[in-house]
């Protein structure tokens, strides 16, 4: 979730670790996100990206033990 046009926290973050950020939720009318307009869109994202969950990367959470 980026409050800007270009989404350049999506850049920076692939940038440094290789990991692409396909579907982003950016803002960019100077206004901060609100919980009424944001948790339709996370949601609708979460349904599918369950739906196809092979195109899911594994990713170890930081501090898990192995």
């Amino acid at each position: 979730m980026e409050e800007n046009f270009s989404g350049q926290l999506a850049s920076l973050v692939t940038e440094h670790t290789g990991i692409l950020i396909k579907d982003r939720i950016n803002k960019y009318d100077g206004r901060p996100f609100f919980y009424d307009e944001l948790l339709p869109l996370v949601m609708e994202r979460c349904a599918s990206t369950s739906e196809n969950e092979e195109g899911v990367p594994d990713f170890e959470y930081a501090g898990s033990s192995s």
